[in-house]
């Protein structure tokens, strides 16, 4: 057995090699967060959230802080928080109101994460969408609130493709408020497919109130479901919510994968063709 001083420095370097990518082919360390939203009485499930390399999210948890600190909260659950806040006149909170409240947590991630080297991501499955497929469709895809997590990922996926491998994975964290079981299910069967196999790292399940980037993935999912209720995350979006999915300004790309009963038809086809 090693002496304990060299073991303890061992384990340092062991950890300091993992959070910083060396000695996993030089690559950059990547972490996807997501959270969800939504659901049949919305007429879709939405699964959202921010991919950014660690240096990233380490400078956003900073200033992520700072935000809170704004309205002296110790962590953000949005849909809670905007029913704390209150509207001279009216009881509910209409998308004005929600933006211009959640302004500090808007000018944080852009300024950190989708202005930078992070994404965003937004997958939404119509709630109807499995139930008008065949039996042997629904073979091949799974059930909106769950279809919806795993677009999410595979669009994190696609979007950093170039960056991804089995040397450099991604790492998943996702809010452990849901049925964990069932959601590490999703994960293994997500990650049976070759497109992503090589691509996903590992998932992790995690409290909302200790870390931040899952409060805002659900701050996004809040707001895509906004979107989603006033025009199905369609064109024109909202300037404000755009904001928080454009990746860079210079890049103007966004990350929104919307399935409907067709679109999920012909992903069952396509897998039922490659089996």
């Amino acid at each position: 057995m090693l002496p304990l001083e060299i073991s303890s420095s061992i384990d340092s370097e062991l950890m300091e090699m993992l959070e910083s990518g060396i000695g996993s082919g030089g690559g950059t360390v990547l972490h996807a967060t997501f959270d969800d939203s939504g659901g049949k009485q919305d007429g879709a499930f939405i699964y959202a959230g921010f991919v950014a390399p660690k240096a990233y999210w380490d400078r956003f948890n900073g200033a992520w802080d700072d935000a809170l600190a704004v309205y002296h909260l110790n962590y953000l659950h949005t849909s809670e928080f905007l029913q704390t806040i209150p509207i001279i006149g009216r009881e509910s909170r209409t998308d004005d109101d929600a933006y211009v409240i959640l302004e500090p947590f808007i000018n944080t991630i852009q300024r950190h994460l989708v202005w930078g080297e992070g994404y965003a991501v937004v997958g939404a499955t119509t709630a109807d969408a499995w139930s008008n497929l065949t039996r042997e469709e629904k073979r091949f895809v799974r059930q909106p609130a769950l279809d919806s997590f795993e677009s999410a990922v595979g669009l994190a996926c696609r979007s950093l493709a170039s960056s991804l491998s089995r040397a450099n994975p991604l790492a998943i964290q996702v809010d452990e408020g849901g049925d964990i079981a069932v959601m590490a299910g999703a994960y293994r069967k997500l990650k049976m497919f070759p497109e992503y196999r090589e691509s996903l790292g590992g998932i992790c399940f995690v409290d909302d109130t200790k870390l931040r980037s899952i409060q805002a993935a659900d701050m996004l999912a809040h707001l895509a479901l906004r979107q989603w209720r006033k025009n199905k995350l369609a064109e024109p979006l909202d300037d404000r919510f755009r904001r928080l999915i454009v990746d860079n300004p210079l890049r103007g790309s966004e990350h929104i994968l919307i399935h409907d009963a067709d679109a999920l038809r012909i992903l069952a086809r396509v897998r039922m063709a490659g089996q």
